[in-house]
């Protein structure tokens, strides 16, 4: 879906023909979507993308943040050519390092090893503990990792979000909720709201129905199957 489509979706959605009769021009309009865009990321859990690996530093605990970068969803540490070297790593806060190894900041030989832990320092930060030794540095040893990034903003209306095409549909109830409380109407922003949840619940559920189906065994057979044990599928 373009932009320029999203843009017609939100003033029908309005009740308004085009900016011409509008509260609001195609430009606002515009900053809306790409703020809705923006805004539905962690609500949505899309898009997403694996980084293409972090050449892991000995003696050095911290590692740059992408500057598209929202939310960390799976990361791992090793040499994915090694048999059982690339491994997932845990997510911990900052609190929870300080209470179980109060010498988390200590970056010495004596105190480096494999990681096995990752935090979020700070907003451009990442903190691998223990801090990679000279054997878990060596070339190979990569740091990647599955996260949620902020899409480009669209700005020709030939554009399309940087979203799987079922969330296409969704920002428009976002934008126009942004359009309501811009114009001070609540009740017309919740119920936007609502139906912009509504049908996020119906698309996880598909996702997630889907998968669960993609990966379960099934038995199947009448009694006379049953007798000889059935069959496995």
């Amino acid at each position: 879906m373009q932009l320029s489509d999203i843009r017609s979706q939100i003033y029908l959605l309005l009740r308004e023909t085009s900016s011409t009769d509008s509260n609001f021009t195609d430009a606002q309009i515009n900053s809306f979507i790409n703020q809705s865009i923006r805004l539905m990321v962690p609500i949505i859990e899309q898009p997403r993308k694996f980084s293409s690996g972090t050449q892991v530093v000995a003696g050095t605990a911290t590692y740059t943040i992408p500057t598209d970068f929202v939310m960390l969803k799976t990361v791992y540490f090793g040499d994915k050519t090694i048999t059982g070297d690339d491994l997932p790593l845990e997510f911990k806060t900052e609190q929870w390092l300080r209470a179980h190894f109060p010498n988390w900041r200590d970056t010495s030989t004596g105190a480096r090893g494999r990681p096995k832990y990752i935090i979020l320092l700070d907003d451009d930060t990442f903190l691998l503990f223990p801090t990679p030794d000279a054997t878990e540095s060596a070339t190979g040893k990569l740091l990647t990792y599955d996260y949620l990034f902020i899409p480009t903003d669209l700005s020709s209306d030939s554009d399309t979000p940087d979203l799987p095409l079922p969330y296409h549909d969704l920002i428009k109830f976002y934008a126009c909720y942004l359009c309501y409380l811009n114009l001070g109407k609540k009740d017309e922003a919740v119920l936007v709201f609502k139906s912009f949840t509504e049908h996020h619940k119906l698309i996880q559920r598909a996702s997630t129905i889907e998968s669960e189906e993609n990966l379960s065994f099934q038995w199947i057979g009448d009694e006379r199957d049953m007798e000889g044990g059935g069959v496995l599928y």
